[in-house]
């Protein structure tokens, strides 16, 4: 072991890592309304269709950014990817950096707002008579669902394969945020049945497994959003943080805000969010100087 001995000017060092007295969250930050190889069947149309760009989750992704990094005296690095730039490969290489950067009690949040589903379908997008498998997933900008089932799998972003990645971070204060339909089935627990490999099984959802996971809906729900201006659920979030008079504020509490905020003055009925994991987590250190 060979150890080198580095003097770095203070000038150099960015002033957020400068001597603090509480741990840094380093974010990974996903937006995508555009999927050019991801295809829908459209009933009407009698074809499959891709996936409507409704202008919502790009900005779901910055308006996130200007809050829990802009604002955030906990905030360390973060990697902010939007449609053409969240492909598979950049989303797994911005945890890793993520990973990298941290120090042993930094804290890790990924969040994602984008498209999901309960299946891959392969042969036009959920087209009658096309392959279809059960597969707990996200969808990056670059996921294909025509074509080799295999391919169409290996395209997609599975729990299994998130929970891999996040895994690598130095500790478990990893908090995964799913503004998506089908949310809840990252953290269910349930093990998908296969239909094209007798030996082949998923791995276990987020469950049980130490994480904090905020998902926006239950594993059969739908998310809202208001068209061109952000996502219901990740509104909550947003809302939360200037309303909870808290300077330190866990995920748990932002999650309550924003769950009961679509429940009681949205009066949203069709979209329930489920939370996992540690209640006390915290994410977000208040400034003293910011208005509330």
């Amino acid at each position: 072991v060979y150890e080198i001995r580095l003097h770095i000017p203070k000038s150099k060092i960015p002033m957020s890592y400068w001597a603090t007295s509480h741990p840094k969250v380093h974010y990974v930050i996903i937006g995508i309304d555009s999927y050019p190889n991801w295809l829908v069947w459209n009933d009407e149309e009698k074809k499959s269709m891709p996936v409507p760009n409704y202008d919502v989750s790009a900005r779901d992704a910055l308006a996130f950014k200007s809050v829990f990094v802009d604002q955030n005296r906990m905030s360390g690095t973060y990697y902010l990817l939007t449609n053409n730039n969240a492909t598979k490969a950049n989303i797994r290489y911005a945890i890793e950096k993520a990973a990298w950067a941290a120090g042993p009690n930094d804290y890790l949040v990924v969040y994602f707002s984008g498209y999901a589903d309960r299946d891959v379908w392969a042969g036009g997008g959920s087209k009658p008579g096309g392959e279809r498998k059960l597969l707990d997933h996200i969808v990056p900008y670059d996921g294909k669902n025509y074509g080799d089932i295999n391919m169409a799998e290996s395209t997609v972003i599975t729990d299994g394969e998130l929970e891999e990645w996040i895994s690598r971070f130095p500790n478990k204060n990893v908090t995964v945020i799913l503004d998506v339909a089908y949310a809840a089935t990252f953290i269910d627990g349930v093990v998908r049945e296969q239909s094209f490999d007798e030996f082949e099984f998923e791995l276990l959802a987020l469950k049980g497994k130490d994480y904090t996971v905020l998902a926006a809906a239950r594993t059969y729900e739908r998310t809202k959003a208001w068209e061109s201006k952000g996502s219901l659920f990740t509104t909550g979030l947003l809302k939360g943080v200037g309303a909870i008079n808290d300077t330190y504020i866990t995920a748990y509490q932002l999650f309550v805000y924003a769950r009961d905020w679509m429940w009681e003055d949205l009066k949203v009925t069709d979209q329930n969010p489920v939370f996992e994991g540690p209640q006390n987590r915290v994410i977000y250190i208040r400034n003293p100087y910011q208005w509330r």
